[in-house]
């Protein structure tokens, strides 16, 4: 069985164009690896071995789309919408094994001791089991002193989600309300807290800074609601990310932990490299086991595809920004 890809951040104390060449080195075997080229052929492509590597991001970025099933099934809409598709069961052993190697499935611990850990906000049950996955790895690790951020948005909470904040956040409205009770009974947090708010009558541009009064294991506690950068959106990953950066006091080799569901990994780090080559700081991604999402769309052979697709277009975004 092979091994797993895994994208990699640069070390710090580099220089930004040596930083900026390893960062590519570390893109170049996944974009060539034979689990992406078989994935290719599956899906009825003809993967360019003879481009140059930008070029065949390129190539990649379009030919992607084949596996946008949330604008195939869902109109753009929710990746909870999935279902499965006919065509991907029929290879559903042969793409799994593809997405493992490309790290969709097990990237569960980090190469380096963070500094700030960062449980993203979600949907259904991942607002409480990636608060509980951080505090496992920093149990594992013995974490102290270091600085605890659940990243989230005001995004009101759905319909298909209530089953699931019944287990942990009844009362929850918001993804911010919903990951942040999931913060307290994992970290076993009293909810006392110093907080500012910023609301508007746009809930997309409203925005809370919560810390805790409690630590836990000697380590701050915070929950950040971030405003989007698009009033007509509700705020993304990356709109959280970049509130994060604002309200923390960031220096130059400080080492962030994302921690997000396994099959956002190689996205999510991606879409986080610029910054951190921009700023001088290290970044890493983990995820929480799939099966935790109890058989969710997320764990779905097609949203695998999915997510593959958001990786690729992920790496033509570094390719653009960064070199």
């Amino acid at each position: 069985m092979s091994e797993t890809i895994r994208f990699q951040c640069p070390p710090c104390h580099l220089d930004k164009e040596t930083r900026k060449s390893m960062l590519r080195d570390s893109i170049r075997p996944w974009v060539e690896s034979e689990a992406l080229q078989d994935l290719v052929t599956l899906f009825g492509g003809e993967y360019p071995k003879n481009l140059e590597l930008s070029e065949k991001v390129k190539w990649l970025n379009g030919f992607a789309d084949i596996w946008d099933y949330r604008k195939k099934q869902a109109q753009g809409g929710e990746r909870w919408n999935l279902q499965e598709d006919p065509t991907v069961l029929e290879n559903r052993d042969a793409i799994l094994e593809c997405v493992r190697q490309l790290g969709l499935m097990d990237i569960r611990h980090p190469l380096e001791e963070p500094d700030y850990i960062l449980p993203l906000g979600g949907a259904r049950l991942s607002n409480y089991a990636r608060p509980l996955t951080a505090k496992e790895e920093i149990d594992r690790m013995e974490l102290t002193g270091k600085t605890i951020v659940a990243l989230s948005g005001k995004r009101p909470i759905n319909e298909v989600e209530l089953e699931f904040l019944q287990e942990f956040a009844p009362n929850a409205t918001t993804e911010f309300d919903a990951i942040s009770t999931g913060m307290e009974k994992c970290f076993s947090l009293k909810p006392e807290f110093d907080e500012y708010s910023h609301v508007t009558q746009n809930p997309n541009l409203s925005w809370t800074r919560r810390k805790y009064l409690e630590t836990y294991a000697g380590n701050a506690v915070f929950s950040l609601a971030a405003p989007s950068s698009d009033e007509s959106r509700r705020a993304n990953s990356r709109d959280t990310f970049c509130f994060f950066l604002e309200q923390f006091d960031i220096k130059e080799g400080d080492k962030l932990l994302l921690v997000t569901s396994c099959l956002y990994v190689p996205f999510q780090l991606l879409r986080f490299m610029d910054l951190a080559i921009d700023h001088g700081f290290y970044v890493d991604c983990i995820g929480m086991p799939n099966d935790n999402s109890k058989g969710t769309s997320f764990s779905l052979v097609t949203g695998y595809c999915q997510e593959t697709k958001a990786a690729i277009n992920a790496v033509h975004s570094v390719f653009e920004s960064v070199f």
